[in-house]
Order: structure tokens, then C-alpha cells, then sequence
């Protein structure tokens, strides 16, 4: 039996994080919608909105795609206060300015965009609208509910459909992570674990990237 007090001493999700498009975990024609977006950008370009349910490579693929193109990257997420004047300011503002970093293009990343109707959010699903309107630097969404999404923004954006990973390439990809940490773990365990991961709901790339959160929450052999 593996030592799992190790394993759940590793932080494996970031440490087997995709960091090129080409590593994420099927989704081959989401991925190549991305990059085809990216190559091809320009100030007239509709916003990219990925769509799709938790724990399928959305925001890992979205940060992969800024590294491979040399973009710097801002995000708003669901710890950030989505008011009206906190969109305005500072997304608004990085959309339509250029990159201090010397980045070729500076790239709007705004998570959870399927839940910008709360109290915490007033005002927000508009500014963003608007800000989709006036962009002059790419602007990517991520939701997890198509139809959650306000109107006035789906309708800007160009879709991206993000799809479920089978069990069997899970598995595959928890094998090679067991072997590159040297952690014994039977087939059938691993089956059991992807079989398992595919089915539920977890946090944000969690399962999809790696073994970890699975194998910490499960005794395996």
C-alpha cells in the first residue's frame, strides 16, 4: 500500500498542471477552437466563452493558451468583488490597455461568468457586457452553465464547448503521475478512482490534471 500521509504532503494538481495546449486532456477540438481564436485575434475578434462542467481542464486550458501565445493575463474570479465600478476599473481598464510586461498581448480571464447575478455581483453582467463591447485586448469567460450566462453577454462571445474526459484517459494519465512519483497503485485501483472522478463534481481541473485529490480521499492498494 502506498504511503498516502506522503502522497497527500504533495501538491500534485499544480505540480502536473498542464502548461501548453497541448497537454491538456482530450477536449481535442476545444483545444484547437482555442488556439485557432488566438493565432488569428484581432480588436474585432468576439470574446472567447468556454463552457463546460467543474473538473474538465476550462481554466487550465484558458492559462496554457496565454503561455503559449505570450499574453499576460489578468483574472477576476469568484474571490474577487464583481461590482460594476470594480469591473470598470480594472478590467476595463487592462482590456484596453496594453501589456507592462512586455507581453505581446494582455489577455482578460473572467471565471464563473455563469454567476454574475448576486448581490455581490450588482451591476456586474452588464459592465461586462460592455467591456466585451470595447475590448481591445482578448477576453476569454469561463462558465460552467451555458444558459447561466446573461444574454447580453453570450451573445457577443464565440462558444467553446468543453466535454466531459473518459475514465480510460484518466486512468492513463494517473499511471504515468504514480510512476513519475514512484507510488505503487494496482490497475484496477486506478480504474476504480477514474471511474469514480468522472462521474462527480469536484473542484476546478482537480481530476483532470491529476491523481491527487482522488487518491488522498480513497485507501488504494
Amino acid at each position: 500500500m502506498p504511503d498516502l500521509q506522503y502522497m497527500c504532503n504533495m501538491d500534485w494538481a499544480e505540480k502536473y498542471r498542464p502548461q501548453h495546449l497541448d497537454e491538456i486532456l482530450g477536449n481535442a477540438a476545444a483545444v484547437k477552437q482555442m488556439a485557432l481564436w488566438a493565432q488569428t485575434w484581432t480588436a474585432d475578434s468576439a470574446p472567447l466563452l468556454l463552457i463546460g462542467k467543474p473538473g474538465i481542464g476550462k481554466t487550465s486550458a484558458a492559462l496554457a493558451l496565454a503561455r503559449d501565445m505570450n499574453w499576460e493575463v489578468l483574472e477576476l474570479n469568484a474571490s474577487d468583488a464583481r461590482t460594476k465600478a470594480v469591473i470598470e476599473r480594472i478590467a476595463g481598464n487592462s482590456a484596453s490597455t496594453a501589456s507592462l510586461f512586455g507581453a505581446s498581448r494582455k489577455m482578460v480571464i473572467i471565471d464563473e461568468a455563469d454567476n454574475l447575478e448576486g448581490n455581490a455581483d450588482r451591476g456586474g453582467a452588464r459592465a461586462i457586457a460592455d467591456l466585451l463591447k470595447t475590448a481591445k485586448q482578448p477576453v476569454l469567460l469561463i462558465a460552467n452553465d451555458a444558459y447561466g450566462v446573461s444574454d447580453s453577454i453570450r451573445r457577443i462571445c464565440e462558444t467553446v464547448q468543453f466535454r466531459s474526459i473518459t475514465s480510460s484517459t484518466l486512468a492513463k494519465r494517473m499511471k504515468e503521475i504514480c510512476v513519475l512519483e514512484h507510488v505503487s497503485c494496482s490497475e484496477d485501483a486506478l480504474s476504480e478512482i477514474a471511474g469514480s472522478a468522472a462521474e462527480k463534481t469536484v473542484p476546478e481541473e482537480t481530476v483532470q490534471e491529476t491523481p491527487g485529490y482522488e487518491l488522498r480521499h480513497m485507501n488504494v492498494v
